[in-house]
């Protein structure tokens, strides 16, 4: 049955404001990797991938858990949201700052946050005397 013809079934038995909103789902779905398969699937990826390759593919990694036995079956989405949240060893998160030059950044950080501290401290001030009922 499509989802409008479910929504269109439930205006006519219920009320209204039951089709606004999502019944909760019966189904109860049983986890396919535990931990124990997730780690050998994250150390597989953290592994020199195969020559003509920069990173493992999605489906290579499928293959290799299920050619090495550690799971029976497992789909490339599957290893993709299990990598999901946990694995991106090709993405950097934030910037680095190289160590010759790391006191340095600091030194123009605080100066350019004394200055902009300032500048806006004395803009506030500028509002407050632009507020005077004599100005």
């Amino acid at each position: 049955m499509r989802t409008i013809d479910r929504v269109k079934k439930r205006f006519v038995e219920e009320v209204f404001e039951s089709c606004l909103s999502r019944k909760p789902s019966n189904s109860i779905y049983r986890k396919k990797v535990d931990s124990d398969v997730e780690a050998k699937l994250i150390s597989i990826a953290c592994s020199k991938p195969p020559e003509e390759f920069s990173k493992w593919p999605l489906r290579f990694l499928a293959d290799k858990m299920v050619e090495l036995r550690y799971i029976k079956d497992i789909s490339h989405e599957t290893v993709r949201t299990v990598l999901k949240n946990e694995l991106k060893p090709w993405k950097v998160k934030g910037w680095i700052i190289p160590a010759e030059h790391s006191s340095d950044f600091w030194q123009v950080w605080r100066m350019y946050w004394i200055f902009t501290k300032g500048l806006i401290h004395q803009i506030i001030q500028l509002y407050e005397w632009m507020s005077l009922p004599n100005n």
